[in-house]
């Protein structure tokens, strides 16, 4: 693609500490232009092909049968970008069971996997500044005590690559904060637009929504959440939501030189990035999909010899969307005694598809005991590349390389 357009200049500022004079600095600070056209690019041929993949994939119904999970993935991997690592296991633990697991920090991580949905919703009514602000809360608020704005944007100066006490050496440095409501009123403004190409939108309110960085924390969280709210308003994704975060958390240094390049000049760099984190999330998640239909497959294998109308059968259904359950949930859902549900998850249990096991350890008295899906949790927390490594031949344009 080429460059038609600035994306912005760099000025020279000072900067007053707060608390140590001594620290008092000058810092160049990059302040985006406007994002008003022509935007007019090249590799029309590179951007055609995503546009087609996507389509594809959008049109696949086993995708559209594990679109929530591909939403979890999105946001559990998202959440990873920012250092929030945990299993995938925990995770949907403090998402299923919030009452039992007691677990702060995934809890934190829920909240950003539980965005997707949200971000996913109303695509009719134009984005506005309260929407962003709603996403921030529901990522930032798990967070009790937290020195962060929550739900607005900043009012301090803050900076990327360098000590917390001062932006001196800082790889980047956003915009000061008095230009914060102009910039986002140009960037929704660019947002509730319908002249460009989706994911040409899509990657240039990105980079410009990180280059801003509105929040004091979680820009990266809801600048990738924006992505998603594009490409779904622009009706380039229906049912499935490819996720581009695991493809980032596997390897950040393209997306990060990505969008440096967009800030130096050259933003047709990171429309190149862009479409092929998109095109690999394309592929990622078909290969997440077959992968999925091997497991539930052997499942069924497994349980091959249980007569065909116990409830065993029903549970490994449903194991995919429901991969954490104790007897009381078996009993509810499925309308049999707890005996009877109880005597189905040791079944599962003796044929390896679910372990029992203690969750964390809750707010007080001994953890409950619940059956997992472990072998799931265990294909979610797969890496990408080694998981296109493991069937390269089977699953069309998904090159290990390229995923």
């Amino acid at each position: 693609m080429t460059d038609t357009r600035p994306t912005g200049t760099y000025e020279t500022r000072p900067w007053f500490s707060q608390f140590d004079p001594h620290r008092n600095c000058e810092i160049r600070v990059f302040i985006p232009a406007s994002l008003r056209g022509p935007f007019n690019v090249g590799g029309i041929e590179a951007l055609v092909e995503v546009e087609q993949r996507l389509a594809d994939v959008n049109a696949d119904p086993d995708l559209a049968r594990i679109g929530p999970i591909l939403m979890r993935s999105e946001g559990i991997a998202s959440s990873r970008i920012e250092g929030l690592v945990m299993s995938t296991r925990r995770i949907y633990e403090a998402s299923e069971r919030p009452k039992d697991a007691d677990d702060r920090s995934a809890r934190q991580i829920v909240g950003n996997m539980d965005i997707m949905p949200e971000v996913l919703r109303r695509t009719d009514q134009p984005l506005a500044h309260d929407d962003l602000h709603q996403w921030h809360r529901a990522v930032i608020e798990p967070e009790p005590m937290s020195r962060h704005t929550i739900g607005a944007y900043r009012t301090v100066q803050n900076w990327i690559g360098s000590r917390s006490d001062t932006p001196a050496g800082a790889t980047f440095v956003p915009p000061p904060p008095d230009l914060i409501p102009e910039l986002m009123d140009d960037l929704l403004r660019f947002i509730n637009e319908r002249t460009l190409s989706p994911i040409i939108q899509a990657a240039i309110a990105h980079a410009q929504f990180e280059t801003i960085h509105p929040y004091t924390d979680g820009n990266g969280r809801i600048g990738r959440a924006l992505v998603y709210r594009i490409l779904s308003t622009r009706g380039a994704i229906r049912m499935t939501a490819p996720p581009i975060s695991p493809i980032i958390a596997r390897d950040r240094r393209p997306y990060i030189a990505g969008l440096t390049a967009y800030r130096d000049g050259q933003p047709s760099t990171w429309l190149d990035t862009f479409v092929h984190l998109l095109d690999s999330a394309c592929g990622y998640s078909l290969l997440l999909a077959a992968s999925l239909a091997d497991l539930a497959r052997s499942w069924n294998e497994r349980v091959a010899d249980v007569r065909s109308n116990a409830v065993d059968h029903r549970i490994v259904a449903g194991l995919l969307d429901h991969p954490i359950l104790d007897t009381r949930i078996v009993a509810e859902q499925f309308g049999v005694s707890t005996v009877a549900a109880r005597d189905a998850l040791e079944r599962l249990a003796q044929r390896g598809i679910v372990v029992e096991r203690p969750l964390r350890k809750g707010r007080r008295g001994r953890p409950p005991r619940v059956f997992e899906a472990s072998d799931l949790f265990d294909l979610l927390d797969q890496d990408p590349q080694i998981l296109a490594a493991q069937r390269p031949s089977n699953i069309a344009g998904t090159d290990p390389e390229s995923v």
